[in-house]
């Protein structure tokens, strides 16, 4: 992953637990990136262990579309423009969708929990 992260400008704050902070979060929820960041397991996998690529590739698939989704939420409420109400009608579509991802993804297969805020 850090190869991915370097190539793309993208550094982890030390002074933050290794955290993405302001602009690399920006760089990092860019599509290619996004991709290129879920594909790297894929990479890994495919060298050490050809059995397990369709099951690392699916989920590799799911966090592309979670990531996706998040972005687009993320780039309509940290606009520095209002929003109007055909952005905030997309936002409300955008984040039940990320929610739904996120609940199917974490909970249903119990890798964590969604406080009740969510």
């Amino acid at each position: 992953l850090e190869p991915v992260l370097q190539a793309n400008n993208i550094q982890r704050q030390v002074y933050h637990g290794g955290a993405f902070i302001g602009n690399h979060i920006h760089q990092a929820l860019k599509p290619t990136v996004v991709t290129a960041i879920t594909q790297a397991p894929v990479a890994v996998i495919s060298d050490r262990c050809p059995a397990l690529v369709e099951d690392v590739n699916a989920i590799s698939q799911r966090y592309s579309q979670l990531l996706n989704k998040y972005a687009e939420c993320r780039a309509i409420f940290s606009s520095c423009s209002p929003i109007d109400s055909n952005e905030l009608a997309t936002l409300d579509v955008n984040i039940k969708t990320f929610l739904q991802l996120c609940r199917a993804e974490i909970v249903e297969r119990r890798l964590g929990h969604i406080t009740p805020k969510l």
